[in-house]
């Protein structure tokens, strides 16, 4: 039987798992001058828009443009509730996302992925939400592992496995989707010393 210690091990190596679109969320928290700072910060920041969406959406901050309103107060409802205990969970969840993602050793097993829910996605206010689910991120999601891989290769860093697996989507059908395993060390490599432009991938 295993003793409480080997357990633990175990379920610390349980994969970090980041979807390809959302590469670009820690290649801002690895590349700030302060990363610790700014994971607080990004934590603080998530805690506003949780306290307030409602406001951006319909334009109705003096501080704030107003966004596409039919679209985004379902999104934004997904990603930050409406109470003062989603606004808490917002900003821990991020908070202790960002702070793991650093602190994690080197060796620790990764993976990136197109078209399937991540650690992001379950910091949804209510969870995983129904966006999530849906096709619209996958072009998106191809382009950052195809800029992975090619990094991958020009950093000499070790290869990945790289797997494939169906993806069930809500508004289109299931289709093949890759899956890239790597590791935390690979992935920080490639998000400091890579060469890529985040914004543009982010309209593939």
């Amino acid at each position: 039987m295993l003793s409480p210690e080997s357990r633990t091990e175990i379920i610390d190596q349980k994969p970090f798992v980041i979807r390809g679109h959302h590469l670009k969320d820690f290649a801002y928290l690895i590349s700030a001058e302060n990363p610790t700072k700014y994971a607080a910060e990004h934590a603080s920041r998530m805690r506003f828009l949780a306290e307030n969406y409602f406001y951006l959406a319909i334009g109705n901050s003096p501080n704030i443009e107003p966004l596409d309103v039919p679209r985004n107060l379902g999104y934004f409802h997904e990603l930050f509730g409406f109470s003062t205990e989603d606004a808490d969970r917002v900003e821990s969840y991020n908070k202790q996302t960002d702070e793991k993602f650093l602190n994690l050793p080197d060796n620790h097993p990764a993976e990136i992925v197109e078209g399937i829910p991540d650690i992001i996605c379950q910091g949804c206010a209510k969870g995983i939400g129904k966006h999530c689910y849906k096709s619209d991120a996958l072009s998106a999601d191809g382009a950052f592992l195809d800029v992975f891989l090619e990094n991958l290769d020009a950093l000499n860093l070790p290869k990945p496995t790289v797997t494939q697996e169906l993806a069930r989507f809500s508004d289109a059908k299931p289709q093949e989707v890759r899956r890239i395993k790597t590791t935390i060390g690979a992935i920080k490599k490639i998000l400091m010393d890579g060469e890529f432009d985040w914004y543009d991938l982010m309209f593939y």
